[in-house]
């Protein structure tokens, strides 16, 4: 594409909407860009096509269930959105995947993004149920469901976790929630860089009798950007 082509960008509210956009632009023969709200862009490689699709008006909770740890979301609902939902009743998402809040949750999923917390709680794979997927073709398929014991067939859903939206595009999410800690601590700890002392420093972590949900080590000019003094 050139400067000075004309991208049509198409912003629909429901899962009807998308199917009838991609039905005509695969009729039509025309290259779709999928984007959530367009905050996370520029990661990997660009997709140039003359029609945007954006999820970004695709949003809210459909369903929360406290009691089961479980909520349904249309895939442009921002993370931050459902963070403040379901901290009002001590539960959370446990992706926490880097970047802005408010990036959505079916960018969240479509890149199989996630956090530190990962080595914990899982990856997106393990935390999504099910989803509303439509194909290249318009069609639209119910994946999973909406409960944790949910096992039939095959794994559409892992299938779709982290497919970057090449295999259908992400409407609609049902994720597996987390109970909240009574006490949540993060600790910045300067450390030695040497490979042994740092060695020594892990392997007292690990032996020690309370585990962190995440470890994460930062180079000097990184704790300082987050006001870690010391290196």
């Amino acid at each position: 594409m050139t400067g000075t082509d004309v991208v049509t960008m198409e912003h629909p509210e429901d899962t009807a909407t998308v199917s009838d956009i991609v039905r005509d632009a695969a009729a039509r023969g025309s290259r779709l860009r999928i984007a959530g709200r367009g905050s996370w862009l520029g990661a990997g490689r660009p997709v140039h096509a003359p029609q945007s699709l954006w999820l970004d008006r695709l949003s809210g909770v459909v369903e929360y269930e406290p009691g089961d740890l479980t909520l349904t979301a249309r895939a442009g609902t921002s993370l931050a959105d459902i963070a403040r939902i379901t901290s009002a009743r001590s539960q959370w998402l446990a992706l926490d995947p880097f970047g802005d809040p408010a990036g959505t949750l079916g960018a969240t999923v479509a890149t199989a993004s996630s956090g530190p917390v990962a080595h914990a709680m899982g990856g997106p794979r393990d935390n999504v149920l099910g989803m509303d997927i439509v194909t290249g073709e318009g069609a639209v398929i119910h994946a999973g469901g909406r409960v944790v014991k949910n096992v039939a067939g095959f794994d559409i859903t892992r299938l779709m976790t982290g497919a970057w939206g090449t295999l259908g595009i992400l409407t609609e999410i049902t994720v597996r929630l987390r109970a909240t800690a009574e006490v949540d601590r993060t600790l910045a700890v300067c450390v030695d860089a040497r490979a042994l002392v740092l060695e020594a420093f892990l392997a007292a972590i690990v032996a020690a009798p309370v585990a962190p949900l995440a470890l994460e080590l930062l180079s000097e000019e990184l704790a300082a950007r987050v006001g870690a003094a010391g290196g």
